[in-house]
This record gives structure tokens, sequence and C-alpha cells, in this order.
């Protein structure tokens, strides 16, 4: 059973990540009600059904960031038991379950869009995705670790850190909104963990085109040969240019072959130099 000190801070670190959801989701939603208000269709089935899309996309989200905490912290040494597993997914699933009252709130609301007729699906349908969603990757994990004493790249570890994705989320810029900038984050890691590794690429690409106004500069090739920074920063940047951009470019432009072959986790790595880089953006603006 996982226990002591590492279930305390995983505790810990999954409360703060979900308190953190609040306000995400609030935007979100805010941003799907003000497009179906600008074309007239607020009280419309099309936008319950938008909204019950975003939720349901973020109970999974929800469910999946806070495995990914509590596997972090899971000792190595921690026997695989029918227990421990029955016991994480029971720890996510009552953490999201704690964290339900603004998904209600939202819910609630679209519900009254269309007043007494409702197209909504069960909350309770959607919450359980989730769940089904984390128990399979919990099971997997399970599976994989116990066939191999090295984790597959994809199963570790996200592509962006959560402790990170932290950071980011407590940076309060006065110049850059970073909105756009935490849901390419969270992208990344749910097409990491999900293996959609084309989306992985062509989201490290975007990110990559996303921020060089931080930076000063227009594109992310001036940021990478002329940012004045450390020598260590600038050969990542190096890297990210030279290579996550040529892999992003290869799945997005390429057309159809007589024979194809799929990236794998490790051609769309490229964790280490995009926390380099996320690092100097959130000491830049904090």
């Amino acid at each position: 059973m996982l226990e002591g000190r590492p279930l305390e801070v995983a505790r810990q670190q999954v409360s703060l990540f979900l308190g953190d959801r609040v306000l995400s989701t609030r935007d979100d939603v805010l941003r799907i009600e003000s497009q179906y208000a600008k074309n007239g269709t607020f009280n419309s089935s099309m936008n319950q059904y938008a909204v019950a899309k975003l939720l349901r996309a973020e109970l999974i989200a929800r469910a999946l960031f806070s495995w990914e905490i509590y596997r972090r912290l899971l000792p190595k040494s921690l026997p695989a038991s029918d227990e421990l597993i029955a016991q994480l997914k029971s720890e996510v699933s009552t953490a999201v379950d704690n964290s339900l009252p603004d998904i209600i709130k939202h819910y609630d609301r679209a519900v009254q869009y269309l007043g007494t007729t409702n197209t909504m699906p069960p909350l309770s349908e959607l919450v359980e995705t989730g769940n089904q969603k984390v128990g399979a990757a919990i099971d997997e994990f399970f599976v994989l670790r116990s066939e191999s004493s090295e984790q597959p790249a994809a199963i570790t570890s996200f592509m962006v850190d959560p402790a990170r994705l932290e950071e980011l989320r407590a940076v309060k810029s006065p110049k850059f909104d970073l909105t756009r900038l935490l849901a390419l984050c969270e992208e990344l890691n749910l097409c990491y963990a999900n293996r959609a590794y084309m989306a992985v690429a062509a989201l490290t690409r975007a990110l990559l085109d996303h921020v060089p106004p931080i930076f000063g500069h227009a594109s992310f090739k001036e940021v990478a040969n002329n940012y004045a920074g450390a020598r260590s920063f600038r050969e990542s940047m190096q890297h990210l240019e030279g290579s996550a951009r040529k892999v992003g470019d290869a799945h997005l432009h390429v057309q159809i072959r007589p024979k194809e072959v799929l990236p794998n986790a490790t051609q769309v790595n490229f964790a280490s130099d995009l926390d380099v880089l996320l690092a100097e953006i959130v000491r830049l603006l904090s």
C-alpha cells in the first residue's frame, strides 16, 4: 500500500492541482458561452453539447493528471498488488469527486440553456468516463512494469512536468496572457499519455511558434540563435529548433505515400528541452 510521506505529498499536490483547474474550466466554459451568444444560439442544444464535451474532457484530464502525480511519487520498490491498484484508483476517484462542485455548477447552468428540455448526458456518465480512463491507465502501468524493469516513456512521464505547469499557472504577467501556452502544455500531456504521437509533434511545433515574443523575438529561430541567455539554454533551444520543428513539420505536411512508419514515444519526446524553455519563461515573467 502507498502510505506515509509519499501518500501525504501526493494528496497535497493533487489537491493544489485540482484547485487550479477551477479557474481554467470557468474560462473555457465562458469562452464557449460567448461564442454561442455571439451567434445568437446561446439557448441551444449545440451550446449544451459543446459544454458537455468540454466537461467530459476536463474530468478525464483531472483524473489522468492526478494519477500522474501519484505515479511520480510511487516508490519503485513498492511491489504491485491488487490492494495497491485498488487504493490508487480510489485515491484518484475520490480526489476528482471532491473537485466536482465547479463542474456541477457549469453542468447545471448548461441544463438551463433549454429550460425543461435537456439534451445533456447524465453528469454521472461524464464522471464515469474519467474513472474508466484512469482505471485503464493504472492497470496498463502495472502490466508494463511487471514485464520490464524499465518503464516505457509514454507511461513513465508526461511531456510537461506537472510541477512546471504549476509554476506557469502561478505566473501573473501584465504583458503576456499565458492561457494558450498552458492549454498547449496540458494538451501535450494528454496526447503523450494517450500515445497520440503525431498530435504531440504538431503541438510541440505550435508551442515553439507561440512563445518568441516573451523573449523579444519574432520567431523561435531567432530565440535559438540570438537570445542572450546561458549557452546551455541556447543549445537546448537549437535542439528544439533543429529537431522538434522538423519532426513536427514531417507529420504536419507529409502527403500520403505507399508505405508509412508512425512516430513513437522516443521520436517526439523533447521533454527535457521543453522544460528548459518553460523554466526560462517562468524566470522571465515571475
